[in-house]
């Protein structure tokens, strides 16, 4: 039992110290790729995913023990297990049993772990390397990733219902052009965005700055969710990281980030900026602002597709800002509308998402 109690306070430490830290507790699926460097901010990354796997493992211990009180009557098993559930409760611990998917947890920790190891290694590998100036004096970029947003609701590609009247009427002035739908490699967003940004020897955003241009990343995401750790690294060299929403706080809209990307804009020095939407991130209902909705006339279209259309309005508006920079807009995976948080794999919508360009 003293080992017991000793193993749930070190899973409550470790949740202070990251809460104390970073301004939030972590739970799901953080990362092995930490143990490949030996940088302080990766370190904090790896105290927070062993909390997150401490965590998961003690609510399993204490779901175990009453599954064997209940079903196979072991009374001295069953009263350790639900004790340290106890003494882990009573401490303060907690996670959230939504994210308890242990085949999932499987999947990213063990068959992942070359692929995260191998980000790791590139990061360092580019930290290591010295640049030349900002010299390029080639064509401003914006890369727009959206979130969550599947083509297959979509007016602009024929959903059957006008959620996109922006971008298709971008794309009638022949300022945007439309590609054939996409098909998202992965449909969690960490694995998308390393497929889209990571090869095998660099990540794409060093390969912009090596290239002579100022980059920047402009996001929506919460800085410490889980995924953004993926996030942050994927974007390690840019000359500059800018997170709307931080630690925790309160949700933000997209529109947030129209202010950010113009001053990121401003000066002499070519750039290519990425923005990362919040776009239709579960729950879609709290992506898009009441008095949006009620200013377009959107109040019989469900919560996704309100979603679908704040983002055309956000897109369009990027657009518009940039002017004659080259855009790129595609997301990163789309999302199973119907099956709410648990995705369904076997629909299309959670595959197909779009890829528009102004060259």
């Amino acid at each position: 039992m003293i080992a017991v109690a000793g193993f749930c306070l070190l899973i409550v430490a470790a949740d202070r110290y990251a809460e104390s830290n970073f301004g939030t507790t972590v739970d799901g699926d953080w990362f092995l790729l930490i143990l490949a460097s030996g940088e302080d901010e990766l370190k904090s990354f790896a105290l927070v995913y062993w909390k997150s796997l401490l965590s998961t493992l003690a609510a399993f211990v204490a779901v175990m023990g009453l599954i064997s009180f209940v079903i196979w009557r072991w009374p001295k098993i069953s009263m350790t297990f639900m004790a340290a559930g106890a003494v882990w409760l009573a401490s303060g611990g907690r996670t959230r049993f939504s994210q308890f998917k242990p085949a999932y947890f499987v999947y990213d920790t063990v068959l992942r772990f070359g692929d995260y190891r191998h980000l790791a290694s590139v990061v360092m590998k580019e930290r290591s390397i010295a640049l030349e100036p900002i010299v390029n004096g080639g064509r401003n970029r914006l890369v727009i990733i959206g979130e969550s947003l599947t083509s297959r609701r979509m007016g602009v590609y024929g959903s059957g219902k006008d959620t996109t009247p922006n971008l298709a009427r971008l794309v009638e002035k022949g300022k945007l052009k439309l590609h054939p739908e996409r098909r998202a490699t992965n449909q969690y967003t960490a694995r998308a965005l390393m497929d889209m940004l990571l090869d095998k020897e660099h990540t794409r955003v060093w390969r912009d700055r090596a290239a002579g241009f100022r980059t920047v990343l402009v996001s929506a995401q919460d800085k410490w969710e889980r995924y953004c750790g993926i996030e942050q690294l994927l974007f390690d060299a840019c000359h500059e990281r800018i997170y709307i929403r931080q630690r925790g706080g309160e949700a933000v809209y997209d529109e947030k980030i129209l202010p950010a990307v113009a001053e990121a804009m401003s000066g002499s020095e070519p750039w290519v900026i990425y923005v990362h939407l919040m776009g239709s991130h579960f729950d879609p209902a709290d992506r898009v602002p009441r008095t949006f909705v009620e200013s377009v006339g959107i109040d019989d279209f469900d919560s996704y597709d309100r979603s679908v259309r704040y983002t055309d309005w956000v897109v369009a508006q990027l657009v518009e800002l940039v002017g004659d920079a080259e855009v790129r807009f595609t997301s990163d995976h789309g999302e199973s509308v119907n099956a709410g948080r648990w995705r369904d794999p076997s629909d299309p919508a959670l595959w197909f998402v779009p890829e528009m360009s102004a060259d």
